[in-house]
């Protein structure tokens, strides 16, 4: 992976794996696999292809205050607006509950900044 050889052992089905030790930190790496036979003959590389490693969870916010004083009046009620941040790209599940009725779960997707919005 982006030009570090890593070897493992291929068993009688044909299966292999490695463990990529030490641990690979969060960022974009290109892999590619070729195979050495028993001659000592290696194979061309396959396709490469891209992958990201990303262990980073943010935790999201909401702004606040909602309405500007975290009530919602009968005025307010037709359009509220909850907002807040995430890690971009991500999917946020937004949970209104009062303890009395059933719960109302919203899921909205972050932009490319991390912001999301419900309104």
């Amino acid at each position: 992976m982006n030009g570090v050889t890593q070897t493992g052992t291929v068993d009688v089905n044909g299966d292999w794996s490695i463990d990529v030790f030490p641990v690979l930190p969060d960022g974009d790496y290109t892999v590619s696999v070729r195979q050495t036979d028993t001659a000592g003959n290696i194979s061309s590389p396959d396709s490469s292809f891209g992958i990201t490693i990303d262990t980073t969870n943010n935790i999201p916010t909401l702004s606040s205050p909602i309405e500007g004083d975290n009530v919602i009046n009968i005025a307010e009620s037709t359009d509220v607006l909850v907002q807040g941040t995430a890690e971009a790209n991500s999917n946020v599940v937004v949970t209104f509950q009062d303890g009395v009725h059933t719960p109302v779960i919203v899921n909205v997707a972050t932009d490319i900044s991390g912001n999301w919005t419900i309104s």
